[in-house]
């Protein structure tokens, strides 16, 4: 066994000696240079089929690969997990139907259970794809899919969310900080590329009615309606798909519309570097734990500040959990993160602020 290892590792590295250690593993020091973070991706997938796992460990001028035997864990479910999903499904079937009470009173479709259920279908359809693409391009990389814990909203208090969406665990380290990265980035791009079929779909398929000036409806004063401004990405979607122009004071409303709206704050929300939340994971991979503590923390203190108080709850469950993450590190911690990634981070941060309500208050200061 210890000849094919060896002759595995030395197809890939340049080996400066070798050491067996106790529990048969095996210790090689090798010289690091710019191929090596994609030879040893290659070495772990070689080194699995004996059964075994590859760890590239120390510094690039004093690097070792740590070879062990791999061990069977069986996977368990926490109880957590099922509370937490069957928490948010109850919470999407409330937002159905608070939406088809507003549905009605606004008088906005002749069926409003069934403009109901579309929306809640809708909003389950984007974290479906957000999940979705976390497991494609696990797979396609040949790691270890992470499991998704549901978080649920509270409609009229985690400001008209029903979810929150999720956050990944981690069962096995990533082999790198490059695919911990693409891993985690396809969620949020999957949920927005589903928020803008919907919003495009919603812009020709809506009603157009007089947006009340009072903020509940006579009739139906125990229905809430409160107006929302446009994202970023929605005003130029708008430019471009409008399909009517509309007197001042009348709206398009579309419960597919309505999706959008809710699947892009869920992206805004998930792009977050902040810490369980996908851009939290982002953060790290990128800038290490310190600096991303930084803007996890300058996070909260956004959603403190943006439209006051909507995204307060959001905030202060953030804050309790501010330096936690779920992903357990890396197989080659040597390697960094790609320079074409750390350019991504910047512009994931920039596409989240495209995706959040454009604000009409700051602080309580009307903008």
């Amino acid at each position: 066994m210890y000849e094919e290892v060896s002759s595995i590792v030395r197809k890939y590295f340049q080996v400066r000696d070798y050491f067996l250690l106790e529990e048969g593993e095996l210790e090689f020091r090798i010289k690091y240079d710019y191929n090596s973070k994609q030879n040893f991706v290659e070495l772990s997938r070689e080194i699995s089929r004996l059964g075994m796992k590859a760890f590239l460990k120390g510094t690039k001028e004093d690097a070792y690969i740590l070879i062990k035997k791999s061990e069977k864990k069986e996977h368990r479910v926490s109880r957590l997990v099922y509370i937490f999903a069957f928490l948010t499904a109850a919470s999407l079937i409330a937002s159905g139907i608070l939406q088809e009470s507003l549905y009605s009173c606004l008088g906005i479709s002749t069926n409003p259970w069934l403009s109901a259920s579309l929306y809640v279908a809708g909003i389950v359809s984007i974290v479906g794809l957000h999940e979705a693409a976390h497991y494609y391009v696990s797979s396609r990389k040949r790691e270890t899919p992470p499991s998704s814990i549901f978080i649920p909203g509270l409609p009229g208090i985690t400001s008209f969310l029903p979810t929150l969406g999720s956050v990944l665990s981690h069962r096995e380290p990533a082999t790198n900080k490059d695919y911990l990265f693409d891993i985690t980035i396809a969620g949020p791009l999957a949920g927005i590329v589903a928020s803008t079929i919907f919003f495009i779909a919603g812009q020709f398929f809506s009603s157009v009615i007089q947006f009340p000036q009072s903020t509940t409806l006579p009739g139906c004063e125990s229905v809430p309606v409160a107006q929302i401004n446009p994202n970023t990405v929605q005003l130029l979607l708008s430019l471009i798909f409008q399909s009517r122009s509309l007197p001042s004071g009348f709206v398009q409303v579309s419960p597919l519309t309505d999706v959008s709206v809710v699947g892009f704050l869920l992206a805004f929300i998930s792009l977050l570097p902040c810490s369980v939340l996908d851009g939290g994971v982002l953060a790290r991979a990128t800038l290490g734990h310190t600096k991303a503590s930084i803007l996890g923390f300058a996070s909260v203190i956004l959603l403190l500040a943006l439209d006051s108080p909507s995204y307060w709850l959001i905030a202060i469950a953030l804050s309790f959990v501010l330096n936690r993450g779920f992903e357990k590190g890396f197989r080659d911690e040597v390697s960094e993160l790609s320079r074409k990634r750390k350019l991504f981070f910047a512009m994931s941060i920039v596409l989240a602020l495209f995706c959040v309500p454009i604000p009409q208050n700051f602080f309580y200061f009307s903008l």
